[in-house]
C-alpha cells in the first residue's frame, strides 16, 4: 500500500493504542494526536459520568471528532501525516448501545468527517488488558468502563462498525509490544532511515 497520510488507531481501553500510536509518530515521522483533544480533554470526566444523558455524551464526543477532522485536514494541507489515537469508531462503539439519540444522524456525521486512509484496530483479550491496566493503575475513566460485560458489548459494536472495511488491519497485542510493532511494520513498510548528521573532525 502507498504511505497512508492519516492513520487511525482504535480499540478498547488499555489495549496499547497510545503506546503504539506514539511509536508510529516517532518512528515514521507522523504528527501524533489523541482524542479527546485540546479543551475537550479538560472536561471529558464531566461527560463520562453515569448520570450524564447519553445524547449529551455522544454529542460531546462527536463534537471532538469534528474538531479533530478539521485539525487533521489543516495538518495534511501543510504536507504532514497524522496518526490519531481514537476517532469516531471508538466514540460510536462505546455509545452504540444507548438509543437516546438518532443513530442515523450520528452515522451521517461520521461519513462527513475526514476519513482515515488506514485503520489499525489494536486487539487484546479482556484478561490481558485488565492486567495491563492494573499495573499502570486504574484511572477514573477506566473505573467507569473496564468490566467484562462492557468489553463484550463494545467489541461487538466495533465488529458491527468495521466489519468488511478494506482499510482495516487488526493488530494482535496480546503478546509483546515488539510483536505488535512488527505487525504494524508489515502494514506500513520499513521505517524511513533517519540520517544522522556527520560531525566535522579536525586533526
Amino acid at each position: 500500500m502507498s504511505t497512508p497520510r492519516f492513520i487511525n488507531l482504535e480499540g478498547f481501553e488499555g489495549v496499547g493504542k497510545t503506546t503504539l500510536a506514539q511509536w508510529i509518530a516517532d518512528t515514521y515521522g507522523y504528527v501524533y494526536l489523541k482524542s479527546p483533544s485540546g479543551q475537550f480533554r479538560d472536561v471529558r470526566d464531566e461527560f463520562d459520568q453515569p448520570t450524564t444523558d447519553p445524547a449529551e455524551r455522544i454529542g460531546f464526543y462527536m463534537g471532538d471528532c469534528v474538531a479533530l477532522s478539521c485539525k487533521i485536514s489543516a495538518l495534511m494541507a501543510e504536507g504532514k501525516n497524522v496518526v490519531l489515537d481514537r476517532y469516531v469508531y471508538t466514540t460510536r462503539a462505546f455509545n452504540l448501545s444507548d438509543k437516546d439519540y438518532d443513530c442515523d444522524i450520528i452515522a451521517q456525521i461520521s461519513d462527513a468527517l475526514l476519513q482515515p486512509d488506514c485503520i489499525l484496530f489494536v486487539d487484546a483479550n479482556f484478561d490481558t488488558l485488565y492486567e495491563r491496566i492494573t499495573k499502570r493503575g486504574f484511572s477514573e475513566n477506566d473505573k467507569l468502563f473496564v468490566d467484562r460485560q462492557k468489553f463484550a458489548d463494545v467489541m461487538g459494536n466495533y465488529c458491527e462498525l468495521l466489519d468488511g472495511d478494506e482499510r482495516l488491519t487488526v493488530i494482535d497485542n496480546n503478546g509483546s509490544l515488539e510483536d505488535a510493532k512488527r505487525q504494524i511494520m508489515a502494514v506500513l513498510g520499513p521505517p524511513p532511515v533517519k540520517l544522522v548528521p556527520k560531525t566535522n573532525e579536525y586533526v
